[in-house]
């Protein structure tokens, strides 16, 4: 008898052939939202080649899937019932099971017999999955199986990695690179945090009988296996086929079932409670056709058209904005306008993106920058730059978008920012700063999570922002990445269009920070919003529609961090001059 089994996960489709109770064949792939498309295409591939069929899936992946009669009776297995299931063929004899997925991971403890006694699962918290590792290797530059390899080949020393949450892991990669970690010793860092993840979750401290089991998606990472065999004291056996563990369980528990995806998306889509079409009507947003943008070596250069590239009024003043994901710069001349604007990916190692910036500044100022009277440095980085490039200024993040802030827009009271890591209120009395708020430990309203959602719906970032103006938007949740990327993946495999998913993921990121960042405080009448996210014209619709007021957007709200800096630094350095020069008198 021929048996297959398909396992839909959040981020992975998994398949597993199995005859007379032997694995015959196994297939794992991401699906990138593109669940429809991949799923026909593998019953496709196997058509009438097996007798039974058994479908295990993630709760995230569909909510509901029509029985053989059409009656609409829930007929999947249980990812755990499957997972054990599929154990008991795979690593016969194993008396504890760590089965690590996408969105989920959980430990089964089985007896001697090989009996099921209990499981335990993660909360609901992306750390320790295999989205959190992917997340984490895209924003070191590489794929998650080149993670792993360079991971498992390094046997030097590792930076400790917090992998209990995205933003801490983001900011400990930034650190490691800045204090000279190689690449495949802050990949090693990483694997070996969320092992220790893995067994402070699910082991509680306690002793692992061997073997231990590791199975899933993850299981594919040596670094992690290993890891977890050396701090949980125990021998870790990784089977053939672990990765489709929950496949082989569907296929040993599958029935007579068939399958018709075009039936499964409908009935998933007719679900779905949507939301009006965004519309921008009352914010001011800018007209981009009056600047010039041009990529240089991966820095994007900005420049008003028909303005000429050199400094007026003086002096000029030059200001850096050093985040976690991104690096951006300012030449500013004698009179507080901005003649040039640059921006880059940080990409883990501030230092190099600093250089870069300059060489390309140069090079857009005919091979040699200005005479230079003030330098001022902000940012997650501003201390290790400030330092090296010995800035006249070195001031946090909430001064430095402030005073832009001010100079852009004179009467503000209100500022909203929204950055790569981390998310901030500033409020204004006077011009002076009276309030302020920043989210540290949540990524779900952060320009991060849009970029890493984009590429999920296979966006790009002004595609998301143009065609998530043009849908009605199913509703997702806010609360945090797990359940928010939970919704997506649900919504994608339910067949609703990328263009509908991005219209919700800036509206999650939008309700994300109006509850985590402003929660009750009454916003002012003046409102600007800084920070790259809002040059996404459809989440600052998003606002506009909660908030029913106007916002302001500047042509260099992306710029406005180093942009502060440079003001606050030209204006400390003319006070000393003013100050010599009573003192010389």
């Amino acid at each position: 008898m021929k048996q297959l089994g398909i396992d839909i996960g959040s981020f992975s489709l998994a398949s597993a052939l199995l005859e007379n109770g032997v694995v015959r064949e196994t297939t794992y792939e991401a699906h990138q939202g593109r669940l429809r498309e991949k799923l026909t295409a593998l019953l496709h591939h196997y058509q009438d080649a097996y007798d039974t069929l058994g479908l295990s899936r993630a709760r995230s992946a569909l909510n509901r899937v029509p029985g053989t009669a059409g009656d609409g009776r829930d007929v999947v297995i249980d990812p755990v019932l499957a997972a054990i299931e599929g154990l008991r063929l795979l690593a016969p004899g194993a008396r504890n099971a760590m089965v690590v997925g996408g969105e989920r991971f959980f430990l089964v403890y089985l007896n001697e017999e090989g009996r099921y006694v209990r499981h335990m699962g993660n909360p609901p918290c992306a750390s320790g999955t295999g989205s959190f590792l992917e997340q984490q290797a895209e924003r070191m530059g590489i794929t998650c199986p080149e993670l792993a390899a360079r991971a498992a080949a390094h046997e030097g020393k590792t930076p400790d990695i917090a992998t209990r949450c995205a933003v801490f892991a983001k900011s400990d990669i930034i650190h490691a690179m800045q204090e000279g970690y190689s690449l495949a010793a802050v990949a090693a860092g990483l694997c070996r945090g969320i092992a220790r993840n893995l067994l402070d979750t699910l082991g509680k401290g306690a002793p692992l009988a061997s073997p231990l089991v590791l199975a899933g998606g993850v299981s594919l990472n040596k670094k992690i296996a290993r890891a977890v065999a050396e701090m949980g004291g125990c021998e870790v056996v990784v089977p053939e086929h672990a990765a489709c563990v929950g496949a082989v369980g569907a296929a040993l528990l599958g029935t007579g079932l068939t399958l018709d995806p075009a039936a499964l998306f409908a009935q998933e889509q007719r679900t779905s409670v949507f939301r009006d079409v965004l519309k921008l009507e009352k914010s001011s947003y800018p007209d981009w056709t009056r600047f010039e943008f041009i990529d240089e070596d991966g820095v994007e250069v900005m420049a008003e058209r028909g303005r000429e590239r050199s400094v007026n009024g003086g002096p000029a003043a030059l200001g850096f904005d050093v985040g976690s994901t991104s690096t951006k710069s300012v030449l500013m001349d004698g009179g507080g306008e901005v003649v040039l604007g640059f921006y880059t990916r940080t990409k883990g190692d501030p230092v190099d993106a600093v250089r870069r910036l300059l060489r390309v500044m140069k090079r857009s100022c005919g091979g040699r920058l200005p005479p230079l009277r003030a330098a001022g440095v902000t940012g997650s980085g501003r201390d290790m730059i400030g330092t090296l490039f010995s800035a006249d200024l070195i001031v946090n993040e909430i001064t430095a978008h402030a005073a832009a802030a001010r100079r852009l827009q004179p009467d503000v009271d209100t500022v909203i920012e929204i950055g790569g890591q981390d998310s901030k209120l500033t409020l204004l009395s006077g011009g002076e700063v009276s309030f302020s708020q920043m989210n540290y430990v949540c990524a779900a309203g952060t320009g991060s999570f849009i970029e890493e959602q984009a590429q999920r719906l296979g966006l790009t970032l002004a595609e998301l922002s143009q065609r998530a103006l043009e849908v009605r938007a199913p509703l997702t949740s806010d609360r945090c990445t797990v359940y928010m990327e939970r919704d997506l993946s649900a919504l994608l495999g339910a067949g609703h269009a990328p263009a509908a998913l991005a219209a919700s993921v800036l509206r999650s990121v939008r309700d994300n920070y109006l509850s985590k960042v402003v929660q009750r405080r009454p916003l002012g009448e003046v409102i600007v919003f800084q920070g790259a996210t809002a040059r996404n014209q459809a989440l600052v619709a998003a606002f506009e529609e909660s908030i029913g007021r106007p916002l302001h957007v500047s042509p260099y709200c992306h710029l406005t961090g180093a942009y502060g800096a440079a003001l606050l630094a030209l204006e400390r350095v003319r006070a000393r001059t003013i100050a010599a020069d009573g003192e010389g008198a």
